[in-house]
């Protein structure tokens, strides 16, 4: 069973940008350019909050999910990939850093916990807020349905 200190640092923020995918994506495909967009945005960010916060309680303490929960909600902020930058979200590179360092790491269970974890928390994100007025319309684009595909397959990926 592997725990947050059998990680570097640097091991610990690769795999906590794993679990900032969502965000990621949502933030660097942003565009804010009416109300409504704004409050969908604020909506996942909301939702994103809400399933860490009861994540910490739904997870067996002393687990790499749990480690990984607790580290996640203080460092929101620093953990997320191209905030307001421009740049391109690599889900794929992003994701096989994580996938490497959970083969060497972590069990095959641990390492399935916390994909499974992330794509729960990805798919929470993206359910969050519609497209349209006040974003109550069409609760997944289909950028979103494809980000999603595209998460599963890397997630699911053997590491090279």
């Amino acid at each position: 069973m592997s725990r947050k200190t059998d990680y570097t640092s640097h091991e610990w923020l690769k795999l906590l940008s794993l679990g900032m995918i969502a965000m990621s994506y949502k933030l660097t495909t942003l565009k804010l350019d009416s109300v409504s967009r704004a409050i969908g945005l604020a909506r996942e960010i909301i939702a994103f909050n809400s399933f860490i916060s009861e994540s910490c309680t739904k997870y067996e303490p002393g687990t790499l999910v749990s480690d990984f929960v607790n580290d996640m909600k203080p460092n929101v902020q620093e953990t997320c990939i191209g905030v307001g930058t421009g740049k391109q979200l690599d889900l794929a590179g992003t994701v096989a850093v994580a996938n490497e360092i959970l083969a060497r790491k972590a069990t095959p269970d641990e390492a399935n916990s916390l994909r499974a974890f992330v794509y729960e928390l990805s798919l929470a994100v993206i359910n969050a807020a519609g497209e349209g007025f006040l974003s109550t319309g069409n609760p997944v684009s289909p950028s979103e349905v494809t980000f999603l595909h595209d998460l599963k397959q890397a997630l699911l990926a053997e590491p090279s």
